[in-house]
């Protein structure tokens, strides 16, 4: 009889565990389509950048870049562009690697040759 309480409550700490591991989850799904949302952009080379980077990263995203982005992404377009671009150097150094793989988008060169 022991036993089977035991077992049960052990069961019952699993569901809550799995309970906390999905609500997690979804937190994570929110913030991500969230950031996804913000990053449309009134600059159309700025909104292919973040098109092409999700494209690539998809939902396989740390918890580190999505913090970097969220903080990127309180940049004003012109700002972000600049940023984005290489025309100017973040304050950030945590940055430079975001900065990068943003910058490493395919064509990228040519927004920044066409648009200034």
């Amino acid at each position: 009889m022991l036993a089977l309480r035991r077992s049960g409550l052990e069961q019952q700490q699993v569901g809550v565990g799995e309970l906390a591991h999905q609500l997690g989850d979804e937190a994570r799904r929110v913030r991500i389509e969230r950031l996804r949302w913000h990053c449309r952009r009134a600059l159309l080379e700025l909104d292919i950048v973040f098109q092409r980077f999700w494209g690539e990263v998809g939902d396989d995203i740390d918890e580190t870049t999505l913090d970097l982005m969220e903080r990127l992404l309180a940049e004003e377009d012109h700002d972000l562009w600049e940023l984005v671009s290489g025309r100017r150097q973040s304050e950030d150094p945590a940055q430079q690697h975001l900065l990068a793989r943003l910058q490493a988008t395919p064509n990228l060169n040519t927004f920044a040759t066409e648009r200034h």
